[in-house]
């Protein structure tokens, strides 16, 4: 673990001025493994705060662009993730330290499902790109939720590549009332069944991050449809 400087480079928002997705330049020598996360000094309104964030991209980025992304949602009206979605400005400098977190993936297999919600999309994000990047995989499905459409940044979002005959992909908007075609209204845990039909077994490797509550939901829904509970690698924030 090390502390290190990074300047933002870009900076994306969702339609609703609630979500960011900020790629950094990595100014200083920096090593992780996919679906790891750092903590960031931040200039908060009540002063330097330090709070976690995922590393919403995988590690061969980082090693190839010196650079790597995190996914924000503000939520309250200060502290870190306000000025992480309302203050920052692309050439500001910040320090982090890290790496940190098992949410990684220390042996491949052949099928995967992946579930997040809101920003718990970030390291599953990493995942996804990683697994589409190397092709070590025979079949994958990812599940997204959020309430809104407007809450999720497009630029993540379209990180989810097109289905195709190995790769599924479903996403939730519990509260939107017009969905778009390629989107459902419901929860996460609505297409496990259909994920699980997908992969053709429940021999299968999850990665699932979201709120408490949705993963041990997640988690206990998954075990009693025969997963097994050592192949379930999760994180809660």
């Amino acid at each position: 673990m090390k502390t290190f400087k990074i300047r933002l480079k870009s900076k994306e928002m969702s339609n609703n001025n609630m979500s960011s997705f900020l790629v950094f330049d990595i100014l200083e020598d920096f090593e992780f493994k996919t679906g790891q996360f750092v903590m960031l000094t931040v200039p908060a309104d009540m002063g330097e705060v330090k709070r976690a964030y995922s590393i919403a991209s995988p590690a061969y980025e980082a090693q190839k662009n010196y650079q790597f992304s995190i996914y924000v949602k503000k939520a309250s009206q200060a502290g870190a993730s306000k000025f992480l979605t309302q203050d920052i400005q692309p050439g500001q400098i910040l320090e982090a330290k890290g790496p940190m977190g098992h949410f990684v993936d220390n042996e491949d297999t052949d099928k995967y499902l992946l579930i997040s919600s809101g920003c718990g999309v970030g390291p599953v994000l990493a995942h996804y790109q990683r697994l589409k990047e190397t092709q070590k995989y025979k079949k994958m499905v990812n599940i997204f939720g959020e309430k809104y459409v407007d809450e999720i940044v497009d630029s993540a979002k379209n990180k989810f590549t097109k289905d195709d005959s190995n790769t599924k992909s479903i996403f939730f908007f519990s509260r939107e009332e017009e969905l778009p075609d390629w989107s459902r209204k419901g929860y996460v845990q609505h297409a496990l069944d259909e994920a699980i039909e997908f992969l053709e077994d429940n021999n299968i490797k999850v990665f699932v991050c979201g709120l408490p509550q949705m993963v041990d939901d997640i988690k206990q829904k998954l075990i009693d449809k025969g997963v097994d509970s050592n192949k379930i690698i999760f994180e809660k924030y």
